[in-house]
């Protein structure tokens, strides 16, 4: 009776030895259980016993077996895995300090996380928001990453904070943080131009004497990026000088600076993203001829005269002084153009017509002014596929600029000018 007694206990005493974890460690874990692990036992080596392999250090670096049962939050930076279903290009600054990862990790982080990503981003983007969430801040499916070796520039909200250009050269930014100021445009730009995405407002010094332009680089995720040009600050919306979707050129022949204004628009709604802004200043002297008034082409008298405006830019646009159309709208020029000079006799009256070539019957539009010093007050006609029309009563022979132009930011080509001068 005794011997059995002894017998049972020495049984009890091998059992409970056997229930002992039998994974080696080779290194301490960076956690401890605190209670009940995978298996339901209350060991204290922070290894679930479902695991097959040993742990091999702190818990800031992978098992070698995947710790995809344990429920304890990694203490320490994920310094060699990444998840494989989301932020694979989104840079991880601090500690996964909440939230234990469930996925082995394939591709590296190059630094820590800032915090535990609870929804993958679907779309990879930078902002590292969740793009399956329609009410989310940022731009939809990302910016997409600048050159490094850049100056950022990000524009003001409007143009009383519009971001100061430094002058010629490149910029990146994107509209991702940006909102939607101006919505629509009016003025040279007409009232049939639409900005529905978030904008970005900057403000550039244009020299005298000299002629600007700004062309923007979308990235791939920006679509239907567009650019708006003013010089007036006050109505900024209203008094739109050029709009497209590549560049836009101001000139400013006059003796002292001129700010003007651009802004980056996104033509639709959730048309946004990064972008390269380059600036280019010019001395009027040493642009080719015909490209603004300071080096007109000078003609003889009236004629037939040929052109091209497909290399040329868009340094006139929205003409005022009486050169409006429907009622208040300034005239609409907003294509490339090309500038002529030709003396008119007191009391004759100057006519000019354009005729596109090539592309043959493309939307053409001419103008005529009188100051060089201030084209955009001094416009004295303005037509669109008709004859711009004006009289000289000053009194003496004396010069008008004519300006064959596109109506839209993307009519250009060859043309014919049919210059008239009658008595």
């Amino acid at each position: 009776m005794m011997r059995r007694e002894l017998t049972g206990l020495g049984l009890l005493l091998l059992l409970a030895a056997c229930s002992e974890d039998t994974l080696p460690r080779t290194g301490e874990n960076a956690t401890t259980d605190s209670g009940t692990t995978a298996d339901g036992s209350s060991e204290g080596d922070g290894v679930s016993d479902t695991e097959v392999a040993t742990d091999t250090g702190s818990e800031g670096s992978a098992d070698a077996g995947g710790d995809t049962t344990e429920g304890s939050a990694d203490t320490s930076a994920d310094t060699t895995l990444e998840d494989t279903s989301a932020d694979t290009d989104l840079v991880d600054t601090t500690d996964d300090t909440a939230v234990a990862d469930t996925t082995d990790d394939t591709v590296a982080d190059t630094t820590a996380d800032t915090t535990a990503d609870t929804t993958a981003d679907t779309d990879l983007d930078l902002d590292g928001l969740d793009d399956t969430d329609p009410n989310a801040t940022g731009c939809t499916g990302g910016a997409d990453p600048l050159p490094v070796d850049l100056p950022y520039i990000w524009g003001g909200e409007t143009c009383e904070t519009a971001a100061l250009l430094p002058g010629a050269g490149t910029y990146g930014a994107d509209t991702c943080t940006a909102t939607n100021d101006y919505a629509d445009y009016a003025g040279a730009c007409g009232p049939y131009v639409t900005g529905a995405g978030r904008d970005a407002v900057y403000a550039l010094e244009v020299p005298a004497r000299s002629a600007a332009t700004v062309s923007i680089t979308p990235g791939a995720r920006f679509d239907a990026a567009r650019l708006m040009l003013s010089d007036d600050c006050a109505n900024i919306r209203t008094d739109c000088d050029a709009y497209a979707g590549d560049s836009v050129s101001y000139s400013n022949p006059g003796g002292a600076p001129k700010t003007i204004y651009v802004v980056v628009e996104g033509f639709i709604a959730r048309s946004e993203g990064s972008y390269l802004l380059s600036v280019e200043l010019n001395d009027l002297a040493t642009l080719p001829e015909g490209h603004t008034c300071a080096n007109a082409i000078r003609l003889d008298g009236a004629g037939s005269y040929t052109g091209d405006t497909t290399t040329s830019e868009n340094y006139y646009d929205g003409l005022h002084g009486t050169c409006l159309r429907f009622g208040s709208f300034p005239s609409a020029q907003s294509g490339r153009d090309l500038t002529y000079v030709v003396a008119v006799p007191n009391g004759a009256t100057l006519s000019a017509t354009m005729n596109g070539t090539s592309p043959v019957g493309w939307d053409t539009a001419v103008a005529i002014f009188d100051d060089c010093g201030a084209p955009d007050t001094s416009c004295r006609s303005y037509a669109d596929d008709g004859a711009a029309t004006v009289t000289n009563s000053s009194g003496v022979t004396r010069d008008y600029f004519i300006v064959a132009d596109g109506f839209f930011n993307y009519t250009l080509g060859a043309y014919i000018l049919n210059v008239n001068i009658t008595p």
